[in-house]
């Protein structure tokens, strides 16, 4: 009888052992899809989201140079009932609002804990040909820029252009 019990419970332990594995933890963040982020404007979107490498601030470029990034979007848990994201450039970088709303590319991957680096949808679903709106956890903003001219510093904030095309 002994030996019967044991076998149970040296499978179960097996069993959830696979179950733990298999299920993604916190730690764990699920890729949603990669994208260049187009400003959403009429008649249509002309200006995308540039990184311009670590270290320094986005900007809205005109599309037709072929500069538009491609940023992998991240699930980071839930916020309320908001699903929480991260976004990181074509380098693994984590892409980052700061203190002073300046949006820009850190050094190194997203760090879980860090307000700076998470996004909710405040606006629209995400995926692929949706417009977003997406705020800063850390500054509670938009994801913005206040002009349509190529070159146009990323920032968040209220107002300006905020809204996203993913593609």
């Amino acid at each position: 009888m002994n030996y019967r019990i044991a076998m149970l419970v040296m499978g179960m332990v097996a069993f959830l052992g696979v179950g733990v594995a298999v299920t993604p933890g916190a730690a764990q963040a699920a890729t949603v899809g990669t994208f260049s982020f187009y400003l959403q404007q009429s008649p249509s979107p002309n200006n995308c989201l540039h990184a311009n490498g670590v270290g320094n601030q986005l900007t809205a470029d005109y599309s037709g140079s072929s500069i538009c990034s491609n940023i992998t979007i991240t699930t980071d848990g839930k916020l309320g009932s908001s699903t929480v994201y991260q976004f990181k450039d074509g380098n693994g970088n984590c892409i980052r609002a700061n203190n002073s709303n300046v949006v820009k590319v850190e050094n190194g991957a997203c760090n879980t804990s860090d307000t700076g680096e998470q996004w909710i949808a405040t606006y629209g679903t995400v995926g692929s040909g949706n417009t977003v709106r997406f705020e800063n956890v850390l500054q509670q903003g938009w994801l913005k820029t206040d002009s349509y001219a190529s070159g146009a510093d990323i920032w968040v904030g209220n107002g300006g252009e905020n809204n996203w095309l993913l593609v």
